[in-house]
């Protein structure tokens, strides 16, 4: 496979991403500089990505593509909302929450 888009920033955050082989980049347009400087990350397994929607965003944040042959698993967030809110689940929702809001915070949502 080659690099193809995953998620589309600006779309609506409809699923949660984790990755189990391969590599994804991040990929986000910085609108409010006139540079429209893009912020790159990469993703390896283990890594989940999608997370805005179950922080409460209604859109993806950044763009992120596949780079080469991948496999991820796809959730729809109103599922991971469901499972992570069970009861034995809520410090599982706290850490996700608490290692991805702070990326959030650092991107400029549309």
């Amino acid at each position: 496979v080659g690099e193809s888009k995953v998620v589309q920033q600006g779309k609506d955050a409809d699923y949660l991403y984790f990755i189990t082989k391969g590599q994804f980049q991040t990929l986000s347009r910085n609108t409010s500089h006139t540079t429209g400087e893009s912020r790159d990350r990469l993703l390896l397994p283990g890594d989940f990505f999608g997370l805005e929607g179950c922080a409460g965003q209604p859109c993806y944040t950044h763009s992120v593509k596949a780079l080469g042959e991948v496999e991820v698993y796809r959730m729809p967030t109103a599922t991971a909302m469901r499972l992570f809110c069970r009861d034995g689940w809520g410090p599982v929702h706290s850490q996700l929450l608490q290692m991805f809001v702070p990326i959030l915070e650092n991107t400029t949502l549309h």
